[in-house]
């Protein structure tokens, strides 16, 4: 390159070999995710045709589709962890980790369990009636996106810290599992795709919900007790208790919910009734003040004077 000159004294190869390494198992990491479905998708052409492949492909449609809408911005906060890793600031690093997923669960938590309940009438106005068992195993499938999007963020901290190697390998271990119990639950045992669902809510449970937070929590020198009591607990009780419970009298006492505007009037209170319960009763005295600073800096930047988040983020005024 023109102008450019390094040095071969500069050249070291234990940071080459650093680098290929961490492309490598980025690199397996990436093939795990993709690797159930795939394989399911031949698997389940084989065994059970392509009308279940179809129905399948109907039931992971909208979980799929929550993940993309969420799994990707908080991935993008890697960055910030890893510079705050590399600042050596463990206590910030500690208070996006749990601000973060704070929000994010009340976020997800409430619609997540909305789709759960409206599974049927949902599948119902997209594809019609026919393909009802897709409706029946779509709730699986929230409920596993609903244990990814949350350890999306335990993935940013893992990344940061360059400890990729052994969540790679319990991954791709994972895969295989889910595999396999998925051809011993869906075909051996007859359970069909409720097998196959249940099969990928076991293993995500073991990899998303049993060791990577508590993983990312060890290195990141956060507290485990933290992490589920702050960030996943009291989420998901203010949902079960707001959402689930008016949900399910409102289905006690209508018959079934449906997509009417008076029921989706309902549901869009009942969610927003979380968002501001969770303000008060969720966050602390020092998250709130972190995001008054936040929504400031969001206005100003909307007339041109704010800091982008990120910078507030690493910056002293949070």
């Amino acid at each position: 390159m023109p102008g450019l000159n390094i040095s071969r004294k500069k050249f070291d190869p234990a940071k080459v070999q650093e680098i290929i390494s961490f492309s490598g198992y980025s690199s397996l990491r990436s093939l795990g995710a993709v690797l159930h479905d795939f394989v399911m998708n031949i698997i389940m052409n084989i065994f059970l045709g392509p009308i279940y492949n179809a129905v399948y492909s109907i039931s992971i449609r909208i979980p799929n589709m929550m993940k993309r809408l969420f799994l990707e911005p908080s991935l993008s906060l890697t960055p910030t962890f890893t510079e705050l890793v590399a600042k050596k600031d463990q206590p910030r690093v500690e208070m996006l980790f749990i601000l973060y997923l704070k929000l994010i669960n009340l976020i997800i938590f409430p619609l997540g369990t909305t789709l759960i309940f409206l599974s049927h009438p949902v599948i119902t106005a997209w594809v019609g009636k026919d393909f009802y068992e897709a409706a029946q195993v779509m709730p699986y499938f929230i409920v596993v996106a609903l244990m990814m999007i949350p350890a999306s963020v335990c993935n940013c901290v893992v990344t940061a810290y360059g400890a990729i190697k052994l969540p790679t390998c319990i991954g791709l271990g994972i895969a295989f599992l889910n595999i396999a119990l998925s051809c011993i639950l869906g075909f051996a045992l007859k359970g069909g795709l409720m097998g196959i669902g249940l099969a990928t809510v076991i293993t995500n449970f073991i990899g998303s919900v049993i060791f990577l937070p508590f993983y990312a929590c060890r290195i990141g020198n956060i507290k485990v007790s933290k992490y589920w009591i702050e960030a996943i607990l009291k989420p998901l009780v203010l949902t079960m208790v707001v959402v689930g419970g008016i949900l399910t009298w409102l289905k006690g006492s209508q018959g079934s919910l449906n997509l009417s505007l008076l029921h989706g009037s309902i549901y869009l209170l009942v969610n927003v009734s979380v968002y501001i319960l969770g303000y008060f009763l969720v966050a602390t005295v020092a998250e709130k003040q972190q995001l008054k600073e936040l929504f400031r800096s969001g206005f100003s930047k909307m007339t041109g004077k704010g800091l982008k988040i990120n910078e507030l983020l690493l910056s002293d005024k949070v």
